[in-house]
């Protein structure tokens, strides 16, 4: 539930940050552009997890499910996001600056999630799992110990 959210905020940040480093003023346009970038960074990460919790019950060893999980969702969430990303940069073609600044603004929104869900994504589900892991060793461990002969 955290991971989705957290990553889509990053992107979100990206992009804002992005916006004031070109001093992109806010127009009724570009204001969509977060929000926009919200929805695909949420969808994007939703799937590598879902396909991750798939692979948990069929495979061992977590680099391993993270491994086959990108695999399989790699390709379909690298083209839709190229496609996407493709078509916003196309409108960098109209005359209109408030459009032209939509369109790059989102393409690069949707460049920068598709980064961090391909990388970030697997990388911190890989540190998240160990803990998880960890945790129920050392739970185990104490409850072990506290059980009367």
């Amino acid at each position: 539930m955290l991971l989705p959210v957290g990553h889509s905020d990053s992107c979100r940040a990206v992009e804002s940050g992005l916006m004031g480093m070109l001093r992109i003023p806010l127009d009724p346009f570009n204001t969509t552009t977060p929000i926009l970038i919200l929805a695909v960074a949420a969808g994007h990460a939703v799937q590598i997890l879902k396909r991750y919790y798939e692979e948990l019950r069929a495979l061992s060893g977590r680099s391993r499910r993270i491994r086959v999980a990108v695999s399989k969702v790699g390709p379909s969430l690298l083209t839709a996001g190229t496609i996407a990303a493709l078509s916003f940069f196309s409108l960098a073609a109209f005359r209109t600056n408030t459009i032209r600044n939509f369109g790059l603004l989102a393409g690069f929104g949707i460049v920068a999630t598709l980064l961090v869900e391909l990388t970030l994504i697997p990388a911190l589900r890989a540190i998240l799992s160990a803990l998880a892991n960890e945790r129920s060793r050392a739970k185990r461990r104490v409850d072990g110990s506290c059980r009367e002969p």
